[in-house]
């Protein structure tokens, strides 16, 4: 999902991968769903964006979706799929919330 030369965006994603590893989650980023936001503190490109959410004890789990991601097998996996939300809360700090 990254590209290179966004490094506002992709500073983003990591924010946003490491919100899930707070909650003892892995999150692997599959497609931006829109609602775009240039915040001028951070200088990211917020968006939500979809992907897979799995808990970290799932170690098994979280090696064999790697070993096959990108190919027709990720459906096997539509249960794990889950939408990061961004919000900005009263004293402009972002939060994501993980919607299935």
């Amino acid at each position: 999902m990254k590209s290179g030369g966004v490094t506002s965006m992709d500073d983003f994603i990591e924010f946003v991968e490491h919100q899930a590893i707070i909650q003892s989650k892995r999150f692997f980023p599959n497609k931006y769903e829109g609602r775009t936001f240039f915040d001028i503190n951070t200088g990211w490109n917020l968006e939500d964006m979809s992907g897979w959410l799995f808990d970290n004890s799932e170690k098994d789990l979280i090696n064999h979706f790697f070993g096959i991601q990108g190919s027709q097998e990720e459906e096997k996996f539509s249960e794990f799929y889950y939408r990061a939300i961004w919000k900005m809360n009263e004293d402009g700090l972002i939060l994501i919330d993980f919607i299935k």
